[in-house]
């Protein structure tokens, strides 16, 4: 997956107070890590572009 510079990343789910199902609660974690998942699942945080990169969400940023 590529992204712009300017693209950010956001779960919906704090946002309008839904449980978080299937790709959320299990490929995620194994992506990004259980720290930054919770905080994008519960607390609504942004992950910007460079940061998804870094993290193997997207393969290149431009």
């Amino acid at each position: 997956m590529w992204a712009n510079e300017k693209a950010w990343f956001q779960t919906p789910y704090a946002t309008i107070c839904l449980t978080p199902a299937d790709c959320p609660s299990y490929i995620f974690p194994q992506i990004l890590g259980v720290a930054l998942v919770n905080e994008m699942l519960f607390c609504g945080q942004k992950l910007t572009a460079q940061e998804a990169c870094s993290r193997g969400l997207v393969s290149q940023v431009f």
